[in-house]
C-alpha cells in the first residue's frame, strides 16, 4: 500500500519530529510511505489569503495523485473510531486503488475548493491541535489502524 502525507509548513519542535521518525519506521512493515511538505505561505496580508495561497499548492499537488484516495483532515470533517479507521484504510488497500494521499493543511486550515476536492474528510478530535502536533498524532492512528488490520497486539 502506498500512503502519502501532504502537509502545509515544516516540523518545528524537534520532540515532534522525533517521534514522526518513529512512526514512520514503524510504518514500513505496513506500507511504502512519502511525505510532501509544501511552504507556509509567509506573504499573505491576511488569514484568508494564506488559506487561499496553500490551497492552491494543495490543489496542485493533488492533480499529480489522480490515482490516489483523497482524505483531508478537518476538524468539520467526519469522526471515525480506530477499528472504523482501520476498516477504510483495509477497504481502500484491498479492494480500491491501494494509495491514500492524507492532507495536513496549515494553522488557518483550508479553502472549499480544496474540501470539495477530496473524497473523505476526516476529524480525530472536536478538539483543536496544531498543525504540528496532529501529524505525530495522525501517523500513530495510522500505524495503530495497521495494527489493527493485521492483529497485531497494539491496540487494547
Amino acid at each position: 500500500m502506498k500512503i502519502t502525507i501532504l502537509q502545509v509548513g515544516k516540523t518545528k519542535d524537534s520532540y515532534i519530529e522525533e517521534g514522526l521518525k518513529e512512526y514512520e519506521k514503524r510504518l514500513q512493515a505496513f506500507c511504502s510511505l512519502e511525505k510532501i511538505t509544501l511552504k507556509e505561505s509567509t506573504g499573505a496580508k491576511s488569514k484568508q489569503e494564506q488559506i487561499q495561497e496553500e490551497s492552491k499548492e494543495i490543489i496542485k499537488k493533488l492533480s499529480s495523485h489522480k490515482d490516489h484516495k483523497k482524505i483531508l483532515l478537518d476538524i468539520s470533517g467526519r469522526a471515525l473510531s480506530s477499528e472504523e479507521f482501520a476498516s477504510t484504510i483495509k477497504r481502500i488497500r484491498d479492494f480500491e486503488t491501494g494509495k491514500i494521499i492524507f492532507i495536513i493543511g496549515g494553522p488557518y486550515g483550508v479553502s472549499d475548493t480544496v474540501r470539495k476536492a477530496v473524497d473523505l474528510r476526516l476529524s480525530l478530535s472536536k478538539s483543536t491541535f496544531t498543525h504540528q502536533m496532529i501529524r505525530l498524532i495522525f501517523l500513530e492512528q495510522i500505524y495503530r489502524a495497521f495494527t489493527i488490520i493485521e492483529g497485531k497486539k497494539y491496540h487494547y
